[in-house]
């Protein structure tokens, strides 16, 4: 399995030619070689480059799996030599159930929405206790575009130093200003997040529009280059409201 190394974003060409490497190795018993790249969209260009010298001309008996939540984001000549399997999420409905069955605790819509209904992300996020996470994020955040963007700094560094991944806390903002909008537009559902109807009761639906825009392009920004100032960009993103 090849993974980004510790505190880095992308994976490497060096981790993808030790990668081809193994590819034409012989296996020990025998049978397949079977090499996965979870989040393959963090390959950057050299390191896919590299993968795709191998799958032109694929070593005999060996598979590489190839997995990514935006199959876009990989190279055309890539995503042209591999054979692609959608796999869809479960219901919220049948996500809550097994949750629920597996944490001993009742599973609220709210949570599946914030993990986009991903059982094993629900079940981490209610295990390692990151609903106070997100309850103490969301409330700071608020306070911080609602009044005059007081203790911007403070709010930076408990983002930052949180226990829980800055990109995941990203996500989790921009659905909630994606549910925001629904509510500013007057729709509401089980998935309705009570914070977020302070966000629609303070900003129109355009902000809130341009905000998650503008959010969502940052994250991208920030996954692609570790070498970027997220306490910048993101308090100018801030400043924006």
């Amino acid at each position: 399995m090849v993974l980004p190394e510790k505190d880095k974003k992308t994976l490497s060409v060096e981790q993808i030619r030790q990668a081809n490497k193994w590819a034409l190795e012989s296996s020990q018993f025998g049978g397949y070689r079977v090499i996965v790249i979870p989040q393959a969209e963090r390959m950057n260009a050299s390191a896919a480059n590299a993968l795709l010298k191998t799958l032109e001309e694929p070593p005999s008996a060996c598979v590489f799996i190839l997995s990514t939540d935006n199959a876009q984001r990989l190279l055309p000549t890539i995503r042209s030599r591999c054979e692609a399997w959608p796999i869809a999420a479960p219901t919220q409905q049948v996500a809550c159930e097994w949750v629920t069955q597996q944490v001993s605790k009742e599973v609220s819509p709210q949570v599946a929405y914030l993990c986009q209904s991903e059982p094993l992300v629900m079940k981490a996020f209610i295990e390692q206790g990151h609903e106070k996470v997100f309850k103490g994020l969301l409330e700071s955040f608020i306070q911080v575009v609602t009044n005059g963007q007081t203790d911007v700094s403070s709010w930076m560094t408990t983002l930052i130093k949180s226990d829980v991944a800055v990109d995941v806390q990203l996500s989790w903002l921009w659905l909630v200003l994606v549910n925001a909008q629904k509510q500013a537009l007057g729709v509401t559902d089980d998935t309705t997040i009570s914070e977020a109807k302070q966000l629609a009761a303070h900003f129109d639906y355009q902000t809130l529009y341009q905000q998650a825009q503008a959010l969502s392009e940052l994250k991208q920004q920030l996954s692609v280059s570790s070498g970027l100032n997220t306490e910048l960009l993101m308090t100018n993103w801030l400043y924006r409201f």
